[in-house]
């Protein structure tokens, strides 16, 4: 059987990039938070709980510590109040605004994997 791939495009503006640090000490819901409350110009305290709108266990195990993150390119999608949020498996985060509209465009084309991540389980060693 042949696989498939979806493709998904989106047309919000993009008001606020992210990545998650594994080497941090904030979890991947904190940093989450962080770039929403970045793009709202608010501090992540003021926002309501995530968890609220996601699973956040979903979301530390999508983007977690490179012990536990999914291999792969994986996009999560959710919003928080009027915000559109995607997070990719290698830890980029995007906050869109859906009332800002932009060309329609795949969710991170333009988007730089994390230094050394293998994109779709590939080995860097092997891609060319």
């Amino acid at each position: 059987m042949e696989s498939a791939q979806l493709t998904v495009y989106c047309e919000s503006a993009v008001v606020h990039e992210a990545r998650y640090d594994p080497d941090s000490n904030a979890s991947p819901v904190e940093a989450v938070a962080e770039a929403v409350a970045t793009a709202q110009g608010t501090d992540p305290m003021d926002l309501p709980p995530l968890y609220d709108y996601i699973d956040v266990q979903a979301v530390n195990r999508l983007i977690g510590g490179r012990d536990t993150r999914i291999v792969g390119e994986t996009v999560l999608a959710f919003t928080v109040e009027t915000w559109n949020v995607l997070i990719r498996s290698d830890g980029h985060i995007r906050v869109l605004d859906p009332e800002q509209t932009a060309e329609p465009a795949r969710p991170f084309e333009g988007a730089n994997r994390l230094e050394n991540e293998p994109e779709r389980g590939h080995s860097p060693a092997t891609d060319d």
